[in-house]
């Protein structure tokens, strides 16, 4: 009986431990990154803004589904599902969105043309306030690495 109270009291301090370190990290995480892509920004614009056709060339996402207009979801391969609202789209210059779901955030590609090249400025900011969200989102999501991959599979789609 007194192992088992002890093994209790172990995994309850543990788990105490574990919360208060989950309530010390920041709730929002931000990346700002800038890649230049051999491709008119034409084409890499409409890549990046043809929501339902991302299911093709990224690997992390298993299917998008457009609610409206204005709002479509992502449905990754692995993890929860994140809506995005579109807030601003100026066409070969800018796409600006809110994300929510299971987080709330904050998307801005910003596009310029260099002679047929075409240079993206990514801005995102990631908000969890819950915290087992931010525990899991630090052990397992790495937002800079998740950023660098969406960047490298859309070098790949428009180069090719």
């Amino acid at each position: 009986m007194k192992t088992l109270i002890i093994v209790v009291l172990s995994v309850v301090v543990l788990l105490a431990l574990v919360f208060v370190w989950g309530a010390t990290l920041p709730t929002t995480k931000s990346v700002s990154k800038t890649i230049q892509i051999n491709a008119p920004v034409e084409i890499v614009w409409e890549t990046m803004s043809d929501w339902k056709g991302q299911e093709k060339w990224r690997s992390d996402v298993k299917s998008v589904e457009i609610l409206d207009e204005r709002s479509f979801k992502e449905i990754p391969t692995n993890g929860p599902a994140v809506e995005f609202e579109i807030v601003r789209l100026e066409t070969n210059k800018i796409i600006e969105l809110k994300m929510s779901g299971p987080f709330k955030g904050h998307y801005l590609a910003e596009f310029s043309d260099n002679n047929g090249a075409t240079t993206i400025n990514i801005s995102e900011t990631i908000i969890q306030e819950s915290i087992i969200g931010r525990i899991l989102s630090r052990l397992f999501f790495d937002l800079e690495e998740f950023v660098a991959a969406y960047f490298g599979q859309l070098k790949l789609e428009v180069e090719r």
